[in-house]
């Protein structure tokens, strides 16, 4: 989803047309937020790569590397990242959908990093590696600050809680 779509699905909640959204806490930081868990943010490299060889990645390896920039861009935690570790990408594409970023990594264009949900079952031929720093992303659902939620959107957030407390931690 691009920054636009987050902004969108944020306006949304606002506007009453949306009751709640599973998005990640970095995205709609305006909003309440109940955290489900976290997705542990993955580096991914073509096979052949030689950052492909190592068990984890540190982000200073990537340093110097051609970066393909998925959906979300440097706005949320991929940006962070880089910021609080004062590394600047050496973006050469940018793309608005994640899959198609896959494609260009698989392709040899570059590295990027994306979220381990999203690469679960991949069908890319990539390489996919932890970050010895370990960086995630919280899950969640967000809904409206400005209205009572409908007795519905309680039950649900209810329902998403329990859920979560029983699978998720």
């Amino acid at each position: 989803m691009t920054v636009e779509g987050f902004k969108e699905l944020e306006e949304k909640i606002h506007t009453n047309e949306l009751d709640c959204v599973f998005v990640s806490k970095y995205s709609v930081p305006n909003l309440p937020f109940y955290p489900m868990g976290k997705d542990e943010l993955m580096l991914v490299t073509p096979k052949n790569h030689p950052l492909s060889e190592k068990v984890a990645v540190s982000l200073s390896d990537i340093n110097n590397e051609n970066f393909v920039l998925s959906s979300d861009g440097l706005n949320y935690e991929t940006g962070e990242i880089f910021e609080l570790n004062n590394l600047t990408p050496r973006t050469r594409y940018r793309l608005n959908e994640d899959f198609a970023t896959l494609k260009m990594v698989e392709q040899g264009f570059g590295i990027t990093i994306l979220p381990k949900l999203l690469l679960h079952n991949t069908s890319f031929d990539v390489c996919v590696r932890s970050f010895t720093e370990h960086y995630s992303r919280v899950l969640g659902v967000a809904y409206s600050k400005n209205a009572e939620p409908m007795l519905a959107t309680s039950k649900f957030i209810d329902v998403v809680k329990s859920w979560s407390k029983e699978h998720l931690n």
